[in-house]
């Protein structure tokens, strides 16, 4: 198949659903399929470029952002001359500019597409009147236009549903990720050695966008309370400021925890890693998370988690490899990081069981459920 991936943003800096289809982009290829992505030029990823040799990527200029919508209008002549190339197209993310373009193109000329909105249906984040305006004009067209959308889980089904999805267009299929990264994990020490972090001392991680939806102003209230209890504990705040650093710094010193948190800024690749190995517990206490794909590469390296109710992955880690707290919680998230602070036997277990909870979670298995949907689609 010759398969059109568009996505607004194309690099490890856009978080999950950019990594997502990335990763499934990479096995679509080794199964034979050809992969052209048409994205901005916003945050462009050339290393992400290189790893992907045998995909074409075609980068339009952004001319202007609003939010996390970006306006490519050299977009529309490309699609307009070239959609019917592609057998099918995959759009990810919901509301973006690229979307509304391609889409009308495909369904003009009789191309068939799938929706992955990655968790980007709800309004409650960012700016809710921009989102609502775009929902007027366009969401109805882009939803029901679609061969078949996909949902990571049954909350995001649930989310179509509501916009008026029919049952029957809908796939759920789990988010995964790349386990063959994680076969040779980094040595032990190394990410404490390059930030002064003591053999002795606790490591709480968190890594993510700084945005306020990941919820890190309540891990800086919950760490407050902590350090009550456990004095030898550091925050790690890894992650590209998403518009709520200064402002969790503001906390960070209100609370009189800065010399306890570390910001590292954004790691990438094995440094990533060498992040996860070394912490004791990550954290993700996001107010609203669709599955938490970072959750998951910290369990792919053997590092048990915290995570809040409102991520999609709460079902699947409760007392197997992490903890589930309520949201909106410090005193619930602090109850939980000392749990697994402070009890050896249950961070040795939680940690034991981490290589086989993760194979239900392994991005072919993602990638053979999209390969038969976007066959499906051409039928």
């Amino acid at each position: 198949m010759k398969i059109l991936q568009v996505i607004p943003f194309f690099g490890p800096a856009h978080g999950g659903s950019a990594r997502l289809a990335f990763d499934t982009s990479k096995y679509l290829i080794e199964k034979g399929h050809e992969i052209t992505f048409f994205t901005s030029d916003y945050l462009l990823s050339k290393e992400w470029m290189l790893e992907l040799p045998d995909a074409k990527v075609y980068p339009f200029k952004t001319q202007f952002k609003i939010a996390n919508f970006f306006i490519t209008p050299s977009l529309a002549k490309w699609v307009k001359n070239s959609i019917t190339n592609f057998d099918v197209v995959v759009l990810h993310n919901f509301r973006s500019y690229q979307n509304i373009v391609v889409s009308k193109y495909a369904a003009k000329f009789g191309v068939p597409y799938i929706l992955q909105a990655h968790g980007s249906m709800p309004i409650m984040m960012g700016n809710q009147s921009f989102k609502k305006i775009f929902d007027y004009f366009f969401a109805s067209r882009i939803l029901h236009g679609s061969f078949k959308v996909i949902a990571h889980n049954c909350s995001e089904a649930l989310q179509y549903e509501n916009f008026g999805v029919p049952v029957n267009k809908i796939e759920t299929v789990l988010s995964g990720i790349d386990l063959s990264q994680f076969l040779e994990l980094p040595q032990l020490g190394v990410f404490r050695s390059k930030f002064g972090i003591r053999k002795n001392e606790k490591v709480v991680l968190f890594l993510g966008r700084i945005h306020r939806i990941k919820g890190l102003d309540i891990l800086a209230k919950a760490f407050s309370m902590l350090m009550l209890s456990v004095d030898n504990v550091r925050l790690i705040v890894v992650g590209p400021d998403d518009g709520f650093l200064a402002e969790l710094k503001n906390l960070v010193r209100s609370l009189g925890i800065e010399n306890k948190v570390v910001y590292v800024g954004p790691l990438y690749g094995k440094e990533r890693f060498e992040a996860y190995v070394d912490a004791d517990v990550y954290v993700l206490p996001s107010r609203y998370e669709i599955f938490g794909l970072t959750a998951l590469e910290s369990l792919a390296c053997e590092t048990p988690v915290v995570v809040s109710e409102n991520c999609g992955l709460s079902g699947y880690v409760e007392n197997r490899v992490g903890l589930v707290v309520k949201s909106d919680s410090p005193l619930d998230l602090k109850g939980a990081l000392l749990k697994i602070l402070s009890d050896n036997t249950l961070r040795k277990n939680l940690k034991a069981n981490c290589k086989e909870f993760m194979q239900q979670f392994d991005i072919r298995k993602n990638a053979l459920k999209i390969e038969k949907i976007l066959l499906d689609a051409q039928k």
